[in-house]
């Protein structure tokens, strides 16, 4: 997994260092661990394909993806409800979502 976390950095930022992260660690293992991918049978070419910019999608692009996907019974709910509902907070208590 790979979520870095970089003060003063906005979205495209933070998707442009994981992409150069995955793709660093991507490259370095083609270099470095050339014999362990021949033994596992690894296809060298898909990884060597791994290289920024990814393509990315719009907000909008994504959620009527996600909303497809509830539709046709992969998803349970709609992107909408999934990412505004909350349970109620006790005042003066942490929501589970925020607490450490």
């Amino acid at each position: 997994m790979i979520e870095p976390e970089v003060a003063y950095m906005d979205l495209d930022g933070l998707l442009e260092l994981a992409e150069n992260f995955l793709s660093h660690i991507v490259q370095s293992v083609l270099k470095n661990r050339a014999p362990e991918l021949e033994v596992i049978g690894r296809d060298r070419t898909k990884l060597e394909a791994i290289l920024p910019p990814f393509p990315r999608l719009r907000y909008d692009e994504a959620a009527e993806m996600l909303n497809q996907a509830t539709r046709t019974g992969t998803l349970k709910r709609p992107l909408s409800t999934a990412t505004t509902s909350a349970p109620p907070t006790k005042p003066g208590s942490v929501p589970s979502s925020t607490a450490r």
